[in-house]
């Protein structure tokens, strides 16, 4: 059987919680800076974390098109690389999902 997907809800609201912003602002169009890095962390732990299709997650997160959820996670990754502080973000970020999915097989 196939693992049991972590829901975009869950993902979302985790990534609001870590990064101090509102669950409505994260999903919503804004493209304010407040909200763009963790929409994108959002998407991109949504998709390698939660096995979504980009669609789907676009859709999710204020009816973004499949490109524009791929160009921002090729911009999220980018600032993994120049952003220590970022990268401790999705490192508990990561953690606490896979948590959620053990817990939720049983």
């Amino acid at each position: 059987a196939a693992t049991p997907r972590i829901s975009l809800a869950t993902i979302a609201g985790d990534v609001a919680q870590e990064f101090g912003v509102g669950l409505n602002e994260l999903r919503g169009k804004t493209r304010n800076q407040t909200f763009r890095i963790p929409r994108q962390c959002a998407m991109l732990l949504a998709h390698e974390v939660g096995g979504w299709p980009m669609a789907e997650i676009g859709r999710y997160f204020g009816r973004r098109t499949h490109a524009s959820v791929s160009y921002s996670c090729r911009r999220f990754h980018e600032a993994l690389g120049q952003t220590p502080s970022l990268r401790e973000h999705v490192q508990r970020l990561r953690l606490r999902l896979s948590d959620r999915q053990l817990a939720d097989c049983g």
